[in-house]
């Protein structure tokens, strides 16, 4: 497989864990990275402010939490799908959520995944693979035997 350019990655997440969790899950599904971590959703409005006004670079997936602390993950989707110059970043949205009213919403606001946190670490470490397929595309050759 060819060398990757390191994927730019927002994460909006206000537990640290999980932002391990997550980087652990992405190098198991060999995605080379770059994190923009986000603490709440003030810290995520500001960034996206900052992407719009300043023509700044956007990332290639843009992964919220749905619970954060000022805006929550669904306001922070509203946002970036309402504006012209943020409408086309990826967005996933990793929750604890089991309300199917949230599911629901992320997806008629645009969110292309919606993946539940899961409660074991084999568990989240399969979330790569989805995470690895909206960064790069569909290629079913890029499936590598987490997949499988």
């Amino acid at each position: 497989m060819s060398e990757r350019r390191p994927a730019a990655i927002a994460v909006v997440e206000d537990n640290p864990a999980d932002i391990f969790l997550l980087q652990y899950a992405l190098r198991e599904h060999d995605v080379p990275y770059a994190f923009t971590v986000l603490s709440n959703g003030q810290e995520a409005m500001e960034y996206l402010d900052r992407i719009e006004k300043e023509a700044g670079e956007k990332p290639d997936l843009l992964i919220v939490d749905l619970n954060l602390p000022v805006y929550s993950g669904l306001e922070l989707l509203a946002r970036i799908r309402s504006s012209p110059e943020l409408q086309t970043i990826k967005v996933a949205i990793l929750t604890t959520s089991e309300a199917a009213t949230d599911e629901v919403e992320a997806d008629a606001l645009g969110a292309q995944l919606y993946l539940r946190k899961p409660t074991n670490l084999d568990d989240f470490v399969r979330l790569g693979g989805p995470l690895r397929r909206t960064i790069y595309g569909d290629d079913s050759s890029q499936i590598d035997s987490h997949e499988r």
